[in-house]
C-alpha cells in the first residue's frame, strides 16, 4: 500500500521494486536493481540483507528508510512480532541504516 501511495504522489514514471522472496529469484531482483532507477523499494529485512551482503547494494544513493511498525499481516502480526523478522532487522539496522543515519546521508521514518 506504502509503495503504491508514494508512486501515486510521485507519478508513473516512479519504479517500485518489490523486493520479497516470493515475488522474484534473489538473481532476477538483482538483474532488475542493476538495470532500473528504483525510486522505491519494498521488501522484508532478509531479502534486503541479503541483496545487499551477496550485491552490496546500499549506496550513498540511499536517501530514506521507511519501517512500517503498525502494517499487520494475515495473522496481524506487526515488522517486530514477526520471529523471523527480528534477527534480520536488528542486523539490517545495526549493520547498514544506523550507520548511515549517523553520517547524515540518509534519513528514517517509522510509521
Amino acid at each position: 500500500e506504502m509503495a503504491r501511495d508514494a508512486r501515486q504522489a510521485l507519478g508513473e514514471d516512479c519504479t517500485v521494486a518489490k523486493l520479497f522472496a516470493k515475488h522474484m529469484k534473489i538473481d532476477k531482483q538483482h538483474d532488475f536493481l542493476s538495470t532500473h532507477v528504483c525510486h522505491i523499494a519494498t521488501g522484508t529485512p532478509e531479502r534486503l540483507l541479503q541483496l545487499i551482503n551477496k550485491f552490496d547494494y546500499l549506496s550513498t544513493s540511499l536517501k530514506l528508510v521507511v519501517l512500517d511498525w503498525q502494517r499487520k499481516d494475515a495473522k496481524q502480526r506487526t515488522l517486530i512480532e514477526i520471529s523471523e523478522n527480528k534477527k534480520p532487522l536488528a542486523t539490517l539496522l545495526r549493520e547498514f541504516i544506523i550507520p548511515f543515519l549517523l553520517s547524515c546521508q540518509t534519513k528514517i521514518v517509522l510509521l
